[in-house]
């Protein structure tokens, strides 16, 4: 499975049963793995700015990806107030409608899209 992102991941696991539960059952191998590769270097905002679906869900918990932290605030950027949405609709809105979508599908996307940056901005500002 290595080599493979996380959509591919998904699209194995919906084709059978089977394939259901021995996909679940590397998803800690494959978070693992994912996070002393390359997105274990990078920032969950750097992870998110190159729209990788793969590594946020690796660095943000895998299976229970949200878009909160442990006390249930918006993970917010610490220089500009972005949450996560914002910040991938400045970096790729244009160019990764699919990681728009995840994003948007996780927990706490609602918090985050209603979330006010450092100017006052909602993700809705930024469409």
């Amino acid at each position: 499975l290595f080599g493979a992102e996380l959509p591919d991941w998904h699209a194995l696991q919906a084709s059978s049963s089977w394939t259901l539960s021995a996909v679940r059952g590397v998803h800690p191998l494959l978070q693992e793995q994912t996070c002393v590769s390359r997105a274990g270097r990078a920032t969950v905002w750097e992870l998110c700015g190159a729209a990788d679906i793969t590594g946020l869900w690796a660095r943000l918990g895998a299976r229970n990806v949200d878009l909160r932290d442990e006390s249930s605030e918006v993970l917010q950027d610490p220089i500009v107030g972005n949450s996560l949405i914002h910040h991938a609709l400045v970096k790729c809105r244009d160019f990764q409608p699919r990681f728009l979508r995840w994003l948007l599908s996780r927990p706490g996307a609602a918090e985050a899209v209603s979330q006010k940056n450092m100017r006052g901005e909602t993700a809705l500002h930024l469409c």
